[in-house]
């Protein structure tokens, strides 16, 4: 069986490497066959002959050198092995362990191909300050137009010279001028060959690591974990949990749903939580942390997929100490990783009574008034900004590194699954109790890496109608979030241990209606009915779903193959500016999209305005991937695909749009919304599907937007 995603872009390197991969899962390499035949072979997914005979003319043409000369040609296997080592992987049946290590290294071979593992030639690099053990630099580098490149503040990536390799971290990356500003423990020479490779293998390699070490030790059947590894999950067990604080049954008391799901996650060793958007799935949460907490002698761990989403999280927990536990103990709360959210930064409970935190702390909050300062004047790409930030980077890893002691004697610890996996204190810590937030994107290895070491209980909470794990090598085992390993999914919601939250009381009911049928049964209950002033203003005044036609977009690929276009762009950018004149208001703003390469234009475009700071800060730009769990006023969807393709393309919709992932996306875009939603996009291109790549699903969504929304041509 092929493993591998197909191709959604003529790429020949991404077309060359499908049709190896699909020669040797349908075990034919060695064979010889004509043009057509191996055409018809490799490219079965698509319908037209002559479709099938372009993409093969398009690999034949581009690497000759890997076939013999003849019309009935072969695959030349030694020299590809020579050349493209990471194509070729196991095919044998393998026990549950060695499946999923081989998962973990195909993805591994995949993240490193030159397809996934992107460079960056340097053109200037400059040493703008050197103290003991810390220089930073400021390089930009050579990026052609419509190319993407990805480095997020924290990111390790490596610099690299002929005969020299630096690991470095990222600082800040200015998209607007490709100026790449970071940190490294090393003094980094600079050649005219000079390069910047992001690697994006470190957690992954980690992840491998522990399961392997994992897979040599015994698995007590009293532990939870035993379950998920031998699919016996619908088997409950209880763990009575009923001595908590009573205001949580006050605040749980309006919804039956939340309250059965609160009570289920106390006392069963398994629990499912199935949030939908904007049901109180982060509120439930919080109850239920709360409720552990003052079990005398257990300790939990809460984990998410992103510092962001750990923040929010946290942030419901102090909202509610705040208000019913105001004497709270310092030192029972801990916040691992790193935080950039000011309001926990200044939570003295998360952090431990002592004088070096003390001190820590206070220089974190004076670097950021600095930043914030700079940032007001327009001025967070100077050299003296770049350097305080440095310092704050800094002083959060010390006052990581003065704290993370602490973890085998706080009671509850909050972090990143991959702080989770990287943290050698947190991977071999032992817990009571392990919840797991935006649970659908959670992969089977990451589960038992973090479960290995929990006594009592597994809470799982998430949506497996919205988006599954990220893989780039699409090996089932780790693109299948642990709802559908456990076999819950829209045709099965009876499992025992699933527990359904119903009211939803973020959204306006017409962009609830969009949803509900289509993803959840009709069970959900619109419950906010209040009309947000944000409806009747400008753009589309009265109305909660609007829509921008545009008919004269054209899309273009990047360097790393994903899409762009420029009219949708400009499209967008008119909103906004649209947005911006109406100063005295303070809604917020997200602009989602599928592409990276749109997400890289729409930010070029957004930092040329001469928008103010406040305003800056209202708007979110991202893909879909970026905003699953998070929430804005209104929501700009950009959908890219269109009519008219860049000269040399036929037109197609990307295969993200296709399948039962095209339908989460569409759900996570759509479901973001708080008051209003924008869809920018080629109405007359979408109705006619073209390829037949959006499902039915999908394209029942969209014929909803279709017939709610107010157009504007």
């Amino acid at each position: 069986m092929n493993i591998y995603s197909v191709p959604e872009n003529n790429k020949p390197l991404t077309l060359f490497e499908y049709s190896v991969r699909k020669v040797i899962s349908l075990n034919k390499m060695g064979e010889t066959h004509s043009h057509q035949a191996w055409a018809n072979l490799i490219f079965d997914y698509e319908n037209k002959g002559y479709v099938k005979s372009d993409l093969m003319s398009i690999v034949k043409r581009e690497y000759s050198q890997y076939f013999s000369e003849d019309f009935q040609y072969t695959f030349l296997e030694d020299k590809i092995r020579a050349n493209f080592p990471y194509l070729f992987g196991k095919a044998k049946k393998l026990g549950l362990f060695e499946r999923m290590l081989d998962a973990l290294e195909a993805e591994c071979i995949e993240q490193r191909s030159p397809r996934n593992r992107k460079s960056y030639r340097v053109s200037t690099c400059d040493n703008i300050s050197s103290q003991e053990d810390n220089y930073i630099y400021r390089a930009t580098l050579l990026v052609e137009e419509g190319d993407d490149p990805h480095f997020s503040e924290g990111m390790p990536f490596e610099f690299k010279n002929p005969d020299t390799t630096y690991v470095c971290e990222v600082i800040e990356y200015d998209y607007a001028n490709a100026i790449l500003f970071f940190s490294s423990k090393r003094k980094v020479y600079v050649t005219h060959d000079s390069k910047v490779v992001s690697d994006a293998t470190m957690n992954t390699i980690a992840l491998k690591n522990l399961l392997e070490q994992i897979s040599t030790e015994k698995i007590e059947e009293t532990l939870p974990i035993y379950k998920f590894l031998n699919g016996t999950t619908k088997d409950l067990s209880k763990v009575t949990h009923a001595d908590y604080p009573t205001y949580l049954n006050e605040l749980l008391s309006a919804d039956a749903s939340q309250f059965e799901a609160f009570q289920a996650a106390l006392n069963n060793d398994i629990t499912f939580i199935w949030g939908p958007p904007g049901t109180g799935k982060s509120y439930t949460l919080a109850a239920i942390i709360m409720a552990l907490h003052q079990m005398p002698d257990e300790r939990t761990a809460v984990c998410c997929l992103s510092n962001v989403a750990v923040d929010q999280l946290v942030n419901k927990v102090v909202d509610i100490i705040e208000v019913h536990e105001p004497n709270m103990t310092k030192g029972e709360f801990y916040r691992a990783g790193r935080t950039q959210d000011e309001k926990l930064i200044n939570t003295d409970f998360l952090y431990p009574d002592d004088q070096e935190s003390f001190i820590l702390r206070m220089k974190i909050r004076m670097y950021c008034d600095k930043i914030d300062k700079f940032r007001k004047n327009n001025l967070q790409y100077s050299d003296q900004a770049i350097k305080t930030k440095a310092k704050l980077k800094d002083a959060r890893e010390a006052l990581k590194e003065h704290t993370d002691y602490l973890i085998n004697q706080v009671k509850v610890v909050f972090s990143t699954i991959a702080n989770f996996v990287l943290n050698s204190r947190l991977k071999d810590a032992t817990f009571d109790n392990l919840i797991v937030d935006e649970a659908s994107m959670l992969a089977e290895p990451q589960l038992i890496a973090l479960a290995r070491n929990v006594r009592k209980r597994i809470i799982l909470v998430g949506d497996f109608q919205q988006l599954s794990p990220i893989t780039v090598a699409g090996v089932p085992v780790l693109r299948d979030s642990v709802f559908k390993l456990c076999g819950i999914d829209i045709d099965h919601t009876d499992h025992p241990a699933l527990h359904q939250l119903l009211n939803q009381r973020r959204s306006n009911p017409k962009l609830v209606d969009i949803i509900n049928h289509s993803f959840y049964e009709d069970k959900l209950v619109a419950k906010n009915n209040k009309n947000n002033p944000v409806v009747a203003r400008a753009p589309f005044s009265g109305c909660v779903i609007g829509m921008i036609s545009v008919a004269n977009g054209v899309v273009r690929f990047t360097k790393g193959g994903t899409r762009q276009n420029v009219a949708d762009a400009d499209a967008v950018m008119e909103l906004l500016d649209m947005y911006f004149q109406q100063e005295e208001e303070t809604f917020s703003i997200g602009v989602i999209t599928p592409y990276r390469g749109q997400v890289s234009l729409l930010k070029a475009k957004f930092i040329s305005r001469n928008y103010s700071v406040d305003f800056q800060d209202r708007v979110k730009i991202g893909t879909v991937h970026t905003f699953q769990g998070s929430e804005c006023d209104v929501i700009i969807f950009d959908m890219v695909d269109c009519s008219r393709f860049e000269k040399g393309k036929k037109p197609y919709f990307g295969r993200i749009y296709g399948g039962e992932n095209g339908e989460q996306l569409m759900n996570v875009a759509v479901s973001r919304a708080r008051h209003k939603l924008i869809v920018v996009c080629d109405p007359d291109y979408i109705t006619k599907s073209p390829g037949g790549v959006i499902s039915y699903k999908t394209q029942l969504i969209f014929n909803s937007l279709l017939k709610a929304r107010n157009t504007r041509p």
